[in-house]
């Protein structure tokens, strides 16, 4: 139940937090070349705002990691329920069939499942695997003329074409897998739910990562589970919880009551907004677990990261207004906003520092450089999201493992600077976010995945020097480019774990991590 007063006074106070840290950093800049005038204060106030808000982020995943270790002693159990929902299960591929985990996915425990493959391949064999797999197995293939609308595109184009007699949808991607009980245990999940009066939208599971496929999944696929057991257990209590695009179970009223996905590149987080809007509620279910792959090199990580980075450009200039001025409660709000203005301030706070560090020396009548304890704050503030799971190892005892793997996460999403910078701008100015799958094979070529780094750090320091006389503003841009060579030479080095491929049977095979 809504109470008006105490919605007014949380906005209040997280209003008043982010303005008291705005000012705090204004107060903390070095001083404006005069040269600059109205321009440098209107600088100075920007970065003032970016940086505070990046320190108000800090502060919420430094709340989500201390609230972790209370709440998952307090999940309750869900009880079995009888329940006669009619359940489709939508596995959508792109030119990215596989059988193996689709025939996996498809041993549900719960009968009334039926299984629909919606197709988008353009490959005329993988077309004709797929049609073959679906007359020996009794799926459904579905494909459309006019491939628009990216992966939201293609389940509508199922949703709307008068299937109607569903009362739910589970969506699978094309390298998950589903375990047997998945289907089952949603339905019970959405029943609990259902009982204490939410209009349950979504019941969402969480992921993990097939394992021994190559050394670098091994090693960051981790990364991935921990932050979301973490992140979404907490955010689904006191933030805004969220569909995932995957491994979960969606109500047809809830798709009928937003039109369908949002046809944009994160059709996951744009839905998830509108289903909130409409009064659903997205529930996680940390015992529902699927398995996936993590991008298989740092080629495939790099083309999903620029996915990201656009899509959530893309919902901060079309979704994230509207979102603020909704009916949704003040900490969903403020989670939601922070959540996905992360990277893209990222990225302007990249480019600001440029600048500004280009005037502080060429600049006579400039102040100093930032506070150590400024940058020291920030750079915290952006490693939180990797203390869960190396602290995790460091639990474990895996004391040379946990080492290794911070320092190089830290290099990996150092090393996505540029692609950052440039995604963002590319479509915070008015281009288009660009949809894409992520490769399921190594990439052969090691200079691809770091060109573009590289060029772009040699010509900002080109440009450092000529202006300034010095590559000091460039270092960081050059230190990325650094750390996107080591992952394109060295990461296909890196030693598996053990020497077996991964396979796809059935999730209860799968240790957790």
């Amino acid at each position: 139940m809504r109470r008006p007063g105490s919605d007014r006074l949380v906005s209040t106070a997280l209003i008043t937090l982010w303005l008291v840290l705005v000012f705090l950093a204004s107060r903390v800049l070095p001083v404006v070349p005069v040269e600059l005038g109205w321009v440098g204060t209107v600088l100075d106030w920007i970065l003032a705002v970016v940086i505070g808000t990046i320190w108000m982020a800090g502060i919420r995943s430094l709340f989500v990691i201390s609230l972790y270790p209370l709440l998952i002693r307090r999940i309750p159990e869900v009880p079995a329920r009888y329940s006669e929902a009619s359940v489709a299960l939508l596995y959508c591929t792109a030119d990215d069939f596989n059988a193996a985990a689709l025939t996996a996915s498809m041993e549900q425990s719960y009968d009334r499942v039926s299984t629909f493959i919606l197709d988008d391949s353009k490959n005329p064999h993988i077309r004709a695997d797929i049609d073959a797999f679906a007359s020996r197995t009794g799926a459904s293939v579905v494909r459309r003329s006019e491939r628009t609308g990216f992966k939201a595109g293609n389940l509508n184009n199922f949703l709307l074409a008068e299937r109607n007699e569903y009362d739910y949808v589970v969506i699978v991607d094309s390298d998950q897998v589903l375990p047997p009980s998945f289907v089952r245990r949603a339905l019970d999940h959405a029943a609990y739910r259902s009982e204490s009066g939410a209009r349950v939208g979504v019941v969402q599971g969480r992921h993990n990562t097939l394992r021994r496929v190559s050394a670098f999944a091994d090693e960051f696929g981790a990364l991935l589970e921990t932050h979301v057991r973490v992140t979404q257990l907490v955010r689904s209590v006191f933030g805004f919880s969220q569909f995932l695009g995957r491994g979960a179970l969606i109500s047809t009223e809830c798709l009928r009551a937003t039109g369908g996905f949002p046809e944009v590149v994160t059709e996951d987080l744009a839905f998830s907004i509108e289903a909130t809007q409409k009064g659903f509620e997205i529930f996680y279910a940390p015992d529902l677990v699927s398995t996936e792959e993590f991008p298989v090199d740092y080629a495939a990580f790099k083309k999903q990261y620029s996915k990201f980075s656009q899509g959530n450009t893309e919902i901060v200039r079309h979704y994230l207004v509207s979102a603020l001025w909704s009916p949704l409660r003040p900490w969903q709000k403020v989670d939601l906003l922070l959540e996905t203005v992360s990277a893209p301030l990222g990225a302007v706070l990249s480019a600001l520092m440029l600048v500004f560090s280009a005037f502080l020396l060429s600049s006579s009548s400039a102040g100093g450089p930032l506070p150590f304890w400024v940058g020291l704050t920030l750079g915290l503030g952006g490693l939180l999201p990797l203390f869960p799971e190396t602290m995790r190892r460091l639990r474990q005892r895996e004391f040379r493992s946990a080492a290794l793997f911070f320092m190089r996460a830290v290099a990996l999403y150092s090393s996505v600077l540029w692609t950052t910078v440039a995604t963002f701008f590319t479509v915070a100015l008015g281009g288009r976010a660009r949809f894409m799958v992520t490769p399921k094979i190594r990439n052969s070529s090691r200079s691809v995945s770091c060109r573009a780094d590289v060029i772009a750090a040699l010509a900002l320091a080109w440009m450092s020097g000529v202006t300034c006389g010095s590559i000091v503003p460039a270092v960081g841009f050059i230190a990325a480019a650094a750390c996107a060579v080591y992952f394109s030479v060295m990461s296909s080095g890196w030693k598996v774990t053990a020497p077996e491929l991964g396979s796809y049977a059935p999730i209860d095979a799968y240790a957790p991590r």
